[in-house]
């Protein structure tokens, strides 16, 4: 694997600075979690960019 720029290293140490700060503020929901870690992992990983894209879930309506 590349070595990662000084950037990246920034990034990474802030997105575990910003989670750890949310543990101190519990519950940790699913959502929290989400835009807290996952979504800036993924733009530090660069999988929005081309080939990667994202596809929303499909609705499902639940009827009696």
């Amino acid at each position: 694997m590349p070595e990662i720029s000084a950037f990246q290293k920034r990034q990474l140490d802030q997105i575990k600075a910003g989670y750890f700060n949310l543990l101190e503020y519990p519950p940790m929901r699913e959502k929290t979690i989400s835009l807290s870690s996952v979504s800036p992992l993924l733009f530090a990983g660069e999988f929005y960019l081309h080939p990667f894209y994202i596809k929303p879930e499909k609705s499902v309506e639940i009827c009696e």
